[in-house]
């Protein structure tokens, strides 16, 4: 187990504008939260459609937290993980077109 020091000497060097990968990385236990939400994805039994939001401040760890997430479905062959960055998209029709060309070249 990791001593306080070792991770405040982390603490210290975080580079907020880069987000975690992994969930080893995870050092302020946010992984415990991206868990609940794994196991609710994963039994999740309905014909419905289910969606999540992730909200917070920029750099509050959003893209750390969804990346702790995705990394228990990414050897998973029941699920299709389509990863989709809208931000610098500029039209309704583009903004369209990029999303379902992303989502047709994951799911071949």
């Amino acid at each position: 187990m990791e001593n306080n020091q070792n991770k405040q000497e982390k603490l210290e060097s975080v580079n907020i504008d880069k987000p975690i990968e992994k969930k080893e990385e995870d050092l302020f236990g946010r992984n415990s939260v991206a868990e609940q939400l794994n196991t609710i994805i994963k039994n999740y039994k309905e014909e419905d459609s289910i969606t999540f939001g992730i909200i917070g401040d920029w750099g509050s760890g959003k893209t750390s937290f969804v990346n702790m997430t995705l990394e228990d479905f990414k050897d998973d062959e029941n699920f299709i993980i389509v990863k989709f960055n809208p931000w610098n998209i500029s039209t309704r029709k583009k903004l369209i077109s990029d999303f379902f060309t992303t989502l047709a070249k994951e799911i071949r």
